[in-house]
Formats: structure tokens, C-alpha cells, sequence
């Protein structure tokens, strides 16, 4: 009998790839947890409890894809919604033309926000889609990325935390490997999250500054100036 080399078998893989990956896939959508087979993770204010996949088992695609989005939108530290509006108060400016200095001083603002967003260390909405995608409610597939229940889950943990705490956050079996890349200790966690609730209250206020007259631009300018 031939004993197969490391060489043999990755031109076996080689040629085989297409069947080798269809076969594994099979088995993956065999192996798909239900809410039985997950982690309890959380109980909400309306009673409705959470999941989380163990360890050993695998994140469907949907919920794995959306999980690499908002950790890729948290690497700059500004979520697709506030980027958008950002570029589109800009291109409305620019067509409205910036001859008038409160019109090239707002293109201004939204250079110099989005070019802050790259130095701050968390962004605490993207943070609770992120663990939201890892969660199941017990009522939804945890196979299918649900948009509706998405929003759903991260609004109630907008209500479940006090302005300025996200310590349930930091001890989140899900997010633990976050602060470990990040280097982050708990007091290092509290401080940019309240850094983050900040800067998104700032946010806010650049949005409404851009939008407004010539006097509500100066009025709200001054409130950011003390921010």
C-alpha cells in the first residue's frame, strides 16, 4: 500500500477542490445550531432571551458576513449611516456653490469629523451591532441575518445601559477578543466609551450644523466649541 505524501493529497485537494468544498458545505448546513443547541447569553427588559453560538460551532454565513461589516466600519470608527450623510451634505453644498464662507467652512466640519472618527479608539453603536449578530433573540432563525430584529435588539441595548457605563459590554464573552487585540484593560474600555457617546452627541450637532441657517450654524458652533 502507498503511504500518501503532503504532495499527493494537496493534488488530490487540487483536483478535487469544488466537490471537497460542496461536500463541506453539506455537512455545515447538517451541523447548523438551532436556539436549543446554543449558549443562553442575556434575558432583556421584555423577558426575551438570547443566545450565543458555543465555541465549537460554526456562525451561519449571513451572521459571520455581517459580523466582518461592522467590525471593518469599526476600524474607522464611523458606520455607514453617518458616513453617507456626511458625503451627502457635502455634495449638496457643493452644488448649492461655497462662495459663502459658512458654506466652505461646513465642508470644512465634514473633513475635519471625518478625519477625527479615525482617531477614536471605540464606537459604541457599531460595537452593539456587532455583538447583536452574534446573538440570536428566541425569536429569530439564527441561521438568517434578520434586519428588522437587528435594529430591534440594539435599540433595547441602547435603553438597558446607563449613559456612560458599557461595562456590560467589556464582559461579553463575544467581545473578549476585541479588548485582547485591542490591548484594552476595563478603565481603558469605560473611558472611550464614554469618549464615543460624546464624539456621536457631536456627531448630532455637526449633521444639524450643516443643514441649518447662517445663525443656526453660529448658535450650535458655539455649543460644540464647549463640548
Amino acid at each position: 500500500m502507498k503511504i500518501l505524501s503532503g504532495k499527493d493529497l494537496e493534488d488530490i485537494y487540487n483536483k478535487n477542490k469544488e466537490a471537497i468544498i460542496r461536500i463541506q458545505r453539506e455537512q455545515d448546513a447538517r451541523k447548523m445550531p438551532t436556539l436549543k443547541d446554543m449558549v443562553f447569553r442575556y434575558r432583556d427588559l421584555e423577558g426575551r432571551a438570547y443566545y450565543g453560538f458555543s465555541a465549537d460551532q460554526h456562525m451561519p454565513l449571513q451572521r459571520f458576513g455581517k459580523m466582518k461589516d461592522y467590525l471593518m466600519w469599526m476600524t474607522s470608527s464611523i458606520s455607514p449611516d453617518e458616513l453617507i450623510t456626511l458625503v451627502r451634505e457635502g455634495s449638496r453644498i457643493l452644488e448649492e456653490g461655497i462662495k459663502h464662507p459658512s458654506r466652505a467652512a461646513r465642508i470644512g466640519l465634514i473633513l475635519s469629523e471625518i478625519e477625527n472618527r479615525a482617531n477614536m479608539t471605540l464606537h459604541t453603536e457599531l460595537l452593539m451591532n456587532y455583538l447583536a449578530v452574534q446573538w440570536a433573540r428566541e425569536d429569530e432563525s439564527p441561521e438568517f441575518f434578520n434586519n428588522q430584529i437587528q435594529l430591534e435588539k440594539v435599540d433595547m441595548f441602547k435603553k438597558e445601559l446607563s449613559e456612560g457605563d458599557g461595562r456590560f459590554f467589556f464582559q461579553c464573552e463575544e467581545l473578549k477578543n476585541l479588548w485582547s487585540r485591542w490591548k484594552m484593560s476595563e478603565s481603558e474600555f469605560q473611558a472611550s466609551w464614554r469618549e464615543s457617546l460624546q464624539e456621536q452627541k457631536n456627531m448630532n450637532l455637526i449633521i444639524q450644523m450643516i443643514s441649518s441657517s447662517v445663525e443656526e450654524y453660529a448658535a450650535a458652533a458655539q455649543i460644540l466649541k464647549k463640548d
